[in-house]
């Protein structure tokens, strides 16, 4: 739908058609579970920042407030208000995101479990279904195949 709504030669009628269309779609489709709300504050945007440059959650949380500047306790204070998660639940989400995308690219599962962190493929599916209520596996096979034929 969004490359019918784009191409150069479609009707306006059409392409007002086709993004009405897409908008209904998307206020009707569920939350996605792995959206990654980020933290609006110049602190909780640091922490943040920190959180996602170490994958492999080698930082504990303790080292993340330290490196930014602030407290345990104004994480555990700003993350629930800005992105709606503790800050725990907010990295599981972003260790998870990013295994999606690495999972997407091909790469196998339990390279993916250990490139984000994971002491072991189960603890990885078990997380991985947590947050996306499915395995990893499922994912793989639900996964779909894009084609975007040339332009």
């Amino acid at each position: 739908m969004i490359l019918a709504a784009f191409k150069v030669d479609i009707s306006s009628k059409k392409a007002e058609l086709a993004v009405r269309l897409i908008l209904h779609e998307l206020t009707e489709t569920p939350d996605v579970p792995v959206f990654l709300p980020m933290p609006t504050s110049t602190i909780g945007r640091r922490v943040a920042d920190l959180a996602l440059a170490d994958s492999q959650m080698q930082l504990g949380v303790s080292d993340l407030a330290r490196r930014a500047a602030t407290s345990i306790r104004t994480i555990s204070r700003i993350f629930p208000l800005e992105t709606g998660l503790s800050f725990k639940a907010w990295r599981q989400r972003a260790r998870i995101a990013l295994a999606i995308d690495q999972l997407s690219a091909g790469r196998s599962i339990s390279r993916v479990a250990a490139d984000v962190g994971f002491s072991s493929t189960a603890a990885f599916s078990f997380a991985f279904g947590q947050v996306t209520k499915m395995t990893p596996t499922a994912f793989l096979h639900n996964l779909p195949i894009l084609v975007v034929p040339p332009t």
